[in-house]
């Protein structure tokens, strides 16, 4: 703390937080693409922080299981109409992307199934920004 405050008094605040990296990460629980195990047909809720400066995020998932993905709250406010479904259904094949921006939080639920269980599956959530061309796609079918 003192080291702190005396740098802090110098004009040098930003001193240890200073980069020159460009590089842009997105972790959850400090952990770049953690992996979660899923009881098929169990459902899960997830609870989302970005916690980005200026970013927006924009997240979907794919896989070769079949997810059942439900979005409960926004902020921690439940929605007027609970739950979302964003699983893409009907006229939309692809599933809904979960839209956060700096600070916003999502309650999500999901529940997966595995069409062929001997073969093994899997559905992850990945960010759009890292797949311009399916970002692209996706605007440009709205």
């Amino acid at each position: 703390f003192q080291l702190q405050s005396a740098i802090e008094t110098q004009g040098m605040g930003n001193f240890f937080w200073q980069t020159k990296s460009k590089t842009t990460a997105i972790l959850a629980n400090g952990v770049h693409q953690p992996k979660v195990t899923l009881q098929q047909g169990k459902w899960y809720r997830f609870r989302i922080l970005y916690s980005a400066i200026e970013f927006l995020l924009q997240m979907t998932n794919r896989g070769s299981a079949v997810c059942s993905t439900k979005l409960l709250a926004k902020d921690g406010i439940w929605l007027e109409v609970s739950p979302r479904d964003l699983t893409g259904t009907g006229k939309f094949t692809k599933p809904i992307p979960i839209q956060l921006g700096p600070a916003n939080r999502a309650d999500i639920a999901i529940a997966c199934t595995c069409p062929s269980p001997g073969l093994g599956c899997y559905s992850e959530f990945y960010s759009l920004q890292n797949c311009t061309d399916e970002t692209l796609a996706l605007e440009a079918s709205e």
